[in-house]
């Protein structure tokens, strides 16, 4: 079963890269690119971004086991991703916001596992 979802997600990340390689390099009537595919590649790796720790939270959850993740590391990521969700506030960028609130809470919970798995 392991073996099978690291497939789908495979596939699922290939579709996805194409489709905004595909979205980039397409001419449109305003030009190369145009506003609304930038939008379309802002909110594809706000997903892949926001939820890129989500395996990892995963793999912690089953095995009750964080003795691999440093937890200075997972202090400055949460940081880092606290000032990118602030950022995109600020200037009001929905993919940035969303990546980054999803981002934020599997970092903090990873970290929070983290803690009490010590």
């Amino acid at each position: 079963m392991y073996r099978r979802s690291k497939i789908i997600v495979g596939i699922f990340v290939a579709v996805l890269i194409a489709m905004i390689c595909f979205l980039a390099w397409t001419e449109t009537e305003r030009g190369p690119i145009s506003e609304d595919y930038i939008t379309v590649i802002g909110l594809a790796a706000a997903a892949l971004g926001g939820f890129s720790l989500f395996p990892q939270l995963l793999k912690v959850l089953k095995t009750r086991s964080t003795k691999d993740l440093s937890l200075g590391m997972l202090i400055v990521f949460s940081s880092s991703i606290f000032l990118w969700l602030v950022y995109g506030i600020l200037v009001n960028n929905p993919p940035i916001i969303i990546a980054n609130f999803f981002g934020l809470i599997e970092a903090l919970i990873t970290l929070l596992f983290k803690i009490k798995y010590k």
